[in-house]
């Protein structure tokens, strides 16, 4: 059965682009395609998809907290952020709102084929450049203990 996925970003070229590649993967169906964070969250409670990969900066509603009111209204749902910035603060921020994967931009390709397939397996994904701007006990802290307030 594929893995059906949200994509969120605000910029469409971008999001045809990755549906397009997506589409190669064989395993994953791209059930929609949406604007903003406000949609993204309206998409996933009438689709109920297994992952939305989610622009962090959006319009309307930020990746942060769709990515939040997500996870708290359908805990089965995993998202995958996917952003331009490896700023430390907006990945804790993601992961602690219940991101379980957090990826780059650039990065993104056949490896965000490996993220989405990881998070609708139930682990955590991080690209490299995000991962080494932790400490792996920060880290380990963090997605313990997302709900934390401690940074």
């Amino acid at each position: 059965m594929p893995i059906r996925i949200i994509l969120a970003d605000d910029y469409p070229p971008y999001t045809e682009s990755l549906r397009d590649m997506l589409a190669r993967a064989g395993d994953i169906d791209v059930i929609d395609t949406v604007t903003d964070g406000r949609r993204a969250v309206e998409a996933a409670r009438a689709k109920s998809p297994d992952v939305v990969v989610m622009d962090v900066r959006m319009a309307e509603l930020n990746g942060i907290e769709a990515t939040r009111r997500i996870r708290a209204e359908l805990p089965s749902v995993s998202v995958l952020a996917l952003s331009t910035y490896p700023d430390r603060t907006m990945v804790t921020q993601m992961l602690r709102a219940g991101a379980t994967g957090y990826l780059l931009k650039d990065c993104a390709g056949e490896e965000l084929v490996d993220a989405i397939r990881a998070v609708a397996g139930g682990s955590t994904y991080l690209c490299a450049q995000v991962a080494d701007t932790f400490a792996p006990t920060d880290l380990d802290q963090i997605l313990r203990n997302p709900k934390s307030g401690r940074s």
